[in-house]
């Protein structure tokens, strides 16, 4: 067996512990099986050695056998559990480890302390000191280590992550944990394997290679932050998680507030002559009365007006406007609400259609559906929603303000037949929530009923159930205070079913096998609300159930447990980051708010799979 020499010094004190190879000075000092490396305790064998072993300083490794006496045995080496010949002495029977000439120096692997030539002993890659154990294959290719020239398979030769070329010194382990860098695949335990590292010009020994405070593979996953830039770090508001395969959870609150950001608000308004006064007193109150409400209630506000006629007209002298069964007057665009005034004012005053209102068809026109006939050809929405190019990411409001008679269809020989069945449908499809403004003075007007189903169908409810409809008068007398009230219902008192959501989104690094991230979203619990300034709490949301908070009003604020885990996803070489987006969503399909969590699942390597 090969000599190991032992200084007499450090034998005196083998129980008691070595005097310690320092860098630095360590405080408190160090243990006796501990020495100290720039400032801290290290540990000679990792881990500790088991009853009946003990830790043999120079090599830190364990042995089995009598301790030395110091005094008398000043060549003592440790007891191996060899019982077959090892001419090498590295734990590795000479019949395991044959004739051959692994690296070629022309020294047999049996008689070779490094057969591969990596400058690590074999003894430090055998795994253990006993023979009759198998020597390791970290990486499982059938290559035993210390025959392999890349031990765990990562892309870097062990001679590289050695440490340095003196095969004496103990093969170096960058991040402490016991086992050394030609065994771990990520050797600075950030979580991003060492090739990944070597590809992306991250450091794989410096877990934060820019010195920020954050490490690589948080930074790789932030969707702003750069890892080799010290003035680019993660917000605080970014959510990222470490997930290890099969490890522990993650549990978060999330917190929103039920706030419109756009809004759209069309009005299609009745042009004939029974519902001129109350046309006529919404003209006067809109600039110096609803505007300036609507401005204040409504982000993100965008305005627009069409009116309507009738299928057929008297045939006398009247406007050139009067003659078409609907007029577009101001498209949905980007704009102070005051941009409607001048067009609403345009509205003209036309006799009573002699073949019913054109509503229905206006309805489906403004909604969505078939040719947009609202506008000239040249003219026609390109990115929107129907005639009214509604924002697909809006609150969409379309308010009829109308008198009399509804009729229930288009008639034969005037375009395309369409019920009101199909365009509430349609309007229900486009998530568009339709509010009545009838002139006259009481719910017995013809216009009431169907226009209160409307609104119903559609979700122009307040708090009570009750559908947004509302009486200007027949004279209009009550006209500028219902299109305030009108406002501020849909701005405040209309509630809705709130839906928590994941979508997934793309994988990093690119090249893996796509992964639906959302099942990392273990579960979803909504836990409670708040209701907003001058709502009672039960009156701001009904309930809840499942992801859902149902029937909140605007303003609200609710809360979300979300409970993160990965049975999803196993860790690999490189490490990975998979994003999911968190929505909450409304039942008409408006985006409340958005938000990005990234999921780091750790690369596999030597120490752990679990911190």
């Amino acid at each position: 067996m090969r000599q190991l020499p032992v200084i007499l010094a450090c034998l005196l004190v083998l129980l008691a512990g070595c005097s310690k190879p320092t860098k630095g000075e360590c405080d408190p000092s160090c243990g006796p099986d501990e020495h100290c490396e720039e400032g801290e305790c290290i540990p000679y064998c990792d881990p500790p050695c088991p009853a009946g072993w003990y830790c043999y300083h120079p090599t830190g490794a364990c042995f089995f056998g009598s301790l030395p006496d110091a005094l008398t045995d000043g060549d003592w080496e440790p007891e191996s559990l060899c019982g077959a010949p090892d001419t090498d002495g590295d734990w590795i029977p000479d019949d395991v480890e044959g004739e051959g000439d692994e690296d070629g120096d022309t020294i047999p692997n049996f008689e070779d302390e490094d057969s591969d030539g990596d400058t690590i002993r074999d003894e430090h890659e055998a795994g253990d000191i006993d023979c009759d154990t198998d020597p390791w294959d970290d990486d499982g290719d059938g290559t035993p280590d210390y025959l392999d020239l890349d031990s765990d398979d990562d892309g870097i030769p062990d001679e590289v992550e050695a440490g340095d070329s003196d095969p004496d010194t103990r093969p170096r382990d960058t991040d402490g944990w016991g086992h050394a860098d030609f065994r771990d695949t990520d050797s600075d335990n950030d979580g991003m394997g060492d090739a990944r590292e070597e590809e992306e010009g991250t450091q794989r020994l410096e877990a934060d290679s820019d010195g920020d405070g954050y490490d690589d593979m948080t930074e790789m996953a932030s969707l702003v932050a750069d890892p080799l830039s010290p003035d680019s770090v993660p917000p605080a508001e970014e959510r990222i998680y470490t997930l290890f395969y099969r490890g522990r959870s993650a549990t978060e609150t999330f917190l929103f507030t039920l706030l419109y950001k756009r809004t759209d608000v069309f009005y299609l308004v009745d042009a004939t002559h029974g519902a001129s006064s109350a046309v006529e007193a919404g003209k006067a109150a809109l600039g110096p009365a609803v505007v300036p409400e609507m401005n204040i209630l409504f982000d993100g506000l965008r305005t627009g007006v069409a009116h309507f006629t009738g299928w057929r007209m008297p045939d006398v002298f009247m406007e050139a406007s009067c003659r078409r069964p609907f007029v577009g007057l101001a498209r949905l665009s980007d704009g102070p609400a005051s941009d409607m005034v001048a067009p609403f004012a345009t509205i003209p005053r036309c006799p009573e259609p002699t073949l019913g209102s054109s509503l229905v068809e206006g309805l489906f026109q403004v909604s969505g559906g078939g040719s947009d006939s609202l506008w000239p050809p040249e003219e026609a929405c390109s990115e929107g929603i129907g005639g009214a190019c509604f924002d697909p990411a809006a609150r969409k409001i379309l308010m009829i303000l109308m008198q009399g008679g509804f009729p229930d269809s288009t008639p034969s020989g005037y375009g395309p037949y369409h019920s009101l069945e199909q365009v509430t449908a349609l309007a229900v499809d486009q998530g568009i929530h339709v509010v009545g403004l009838v002139a006259a003075d009481s719910e017995s007007d013809p216009a009431y009923g169907p226009l209160a189903s409307l609104a119903s169908q559609t979700a122009a409810r307040d708090l009570y159930e009750r559908p947004l409809v509302y009486l200007l008068g027949s004279g209009g007398e009550d006209a500028g205070m219902m299109l305030v009230s009108a406002a501020q219902d849909v701005a405040t008192r209309m509630p809705q079913d709130v839906t928590f959501d994941a979508v997934d989104e793309d994988d990093w690094p690119t090249g893996l096998a796509d992964v639906d991230a959302t099942a990392l979203v273990m579960s979803v619990y909504p836990q409670d609300w708040s209701p907003p300034p001058g709502i009672a709490p039960l009156e701001a949301c009904d309930g809840m159930e499942m992801r859902t908070f149902l029937d909140c009003v605007p303003g609200t604020e609710i809360a979300y447990d979300v409970y993160f885990r990965n049975y999803a996803q196993e860790q690999t070489v490189s490490g990975a980051i998979y994003g999911v987006t968190l929505e909450l969503t409304g039942a008409d399909g408006y985006l409340f708010d958005r938000m990005a969590v990234r999921f780091i699942v750790p690369a596999l390597n030597g120490d752990s799979t679990e911190e």
